[in-house]
């Protein structure tokens, strides 16, 4: 084989690598779904973990028997494109509504429950649909509400999942334990908590937790109780800051 020929067939190779690694847009039938897991008839189980549902049904079951469109293009890294199990991540498409995750965040039918890694352009969407269904008062906006983090009486009465906003007051490290306080009692108001074992997936973000003292933000998570409310960050995605200069 020639030296150009040799060379070609390298060129035809890698192209086949590129466009595998690119992944493009790909077509699926759901067969089921089961909480934030699709199956498809073609085999792949595609994940929306990124979601949390609040009310007992999801209409991820209206989605059997659809053909649907699923794109990975901005998922194409291994920490983006999978969950642990192995289940594919990416933007789930329908005809006629467009972006799935988005729509349903929009409509009031999901939340963003702040899961990640997950791709920053594509988060911001998702924040943006849900503060406009919080604007309109669509779907589950009609009575929840973004909790005040000085609002001691309402916290201490919520479990679950829930998303509360507030100004971060001090910031202290215990035993490896990052402590955003929103009070200036750590034993009765709330707090946040990035725990030394969840610290290392917070080293990729924009932003360093001791930087966050005096900033306003909205963190969501399993609110409990513990020394007062109480939420633990897994994910720098967890955080949305508020002020103009947040960062």
């Amino acid at each position: 084989m020639s030296i150009r020929a040799g060379l070609l067939v390298f060129v035809v190779w890698m192209a086949g690598i590129l466009s595998a690694v690119a992944a493009p847009v790909e077509s699926f039938t759901i067969s089921a779904a089961n909480k934030n897991i699709l199956r498809t008839v073609e085999g792949p189980i595609l994940s929306l973990n990124e979601l949390f549902w609040p009310k007992a049904r999801s209409p991820l079951g209206d989605l059997e028997g659809q053909r649907v469109q699923f794109d990975q293009s901005k998922f194409s890294s291994p920490e983006l494109n999978s969950n642990r199990y192995g289940d594919l991540r990416g933007q789930l498409s329908l005809r006629g509504k467009g972006w799935l995750q988005r729509y349903w965040i929009k409509q009031g039918a999901a939340l963003w429950l702040g899961v990640g890694p997950y791709p920053t352009d594509l988060r911001q969407e998702l924040l943006k649909a849900e503060e406009s269904a919080r604007r309109n008062k669509k779907g589950i906006w009609r009575r929840q509400r973004v909790l005040d983090a000085e609002d001691l009486k309402v916290l201490s009465n919520q479990k679950g999942f829930q998303i509360v906003s507030g100004r971060i007051q001090s910031v202290r490290r215990v035993r490896g334990d990052t402590y955003l306080n929103f009070g200036e009692d750590w034993r009765r108001d709330f707090t946040a908590v990035i725990s030394s074992k969840y610290k290392s997936k917070f080293k990729g973000s924009d932003w360093k937790p001791e930087t966050l003292e005096n900033k306003v933000v909205r963190v969501r998570g399993r609110l409990r109780s513990y020394n007062g409310p109480y939420m633990e960050l897994y994910f720098p995605e967890q955080v949305e800051f508020l002020n103009p200069k947040a960062h």
